[in-house]
């Protein structure tokens, strides 16, 4: 009998442990704060308004500083630095623009005329994580129109890496499976959503 209270005063001692070791975890993550930073940086990433847009087809224009210089580098950096800076690391956001897919989303906009919209994010969490690192396996909803409300839904997929920096949880690696500038659109006209354009 004895044993018996020994042993359920030792199951409930490490459940309480148990309990406490899964709260002080809850905490170190900001209670969600690494999901909230993914989510905006998804949702920023796969929507493309009008002012981005112009902003965007501006900038890709080549144009040359009074001493002969081309600044259209720069310029795009000061654009993706002030849109990213706070939700990425540096070295993540330089790696991202050197291969420029941290622009895509802008790119097939301004080629194509199109307005884009992130409509839900979906975050599933990977699980080889840590307190201070942390693997998404993301889906974004994201819809599509050109200038004659022509449209189209997709679902886009891939992996968000985060990583807290400064006590802020940061995006460290982002690698979507498609590439949004090649992949075919059917846009359906809205008065017949069934036909194809």
């Amino acid at each position: 009998m004895v044993y018996v209270e020994k042993t359920k005063i030792i199951f409930a001692i490490a459940a309480g442990l148990a309990l406490i070791a899964f709260s002080v975890y809850m905490l170190s993550r900001d209670d969600g704060a690494d999901r909230l930073a993914a989510e905006t940086f998804i949702n920023q990433y796969y929507t493309v308004n009008e002012e981005e847009d112009n902003l965007y087809t501006t900038l890709m224009d080549i144009y040359w500083d009074d001493s002969g210089t081309q600044i259209q580098a720069d310029a795009i950096s000061a654009v993706i630095e002030d849109t990213y800076g706070e939700l990425m690391t540096f070295d993540a956001m330089q790696s991202l623009m050197a291969d420029r897919s941290l622009y895509a989303p802008d790119e097939l906009a301004a080629s194509a005329d199109l307005t884009i919209t992130c409509t839900d994010v979906t975050l599933t969490e990977k699980s080889d994580t840590s307190q201070e690192d942390n693997d998404y396996d993301y889906s974004a909803s994201v819809y599509v129109e050109n200038a004659y409300g022509n449209f189209t839904e997709v679902v886009l997929e891939g992996v968000i890496q985060l990583s807290k920096e400064d006590d802020s949880w940061k995006i460290t690696g982002f690698y979507p499976n498609d590439d949004f500038r090649t992949m075919p659109l059917e846009l359906k006209r809205p008065e017949q959503s069934s036909e194809i354009e």
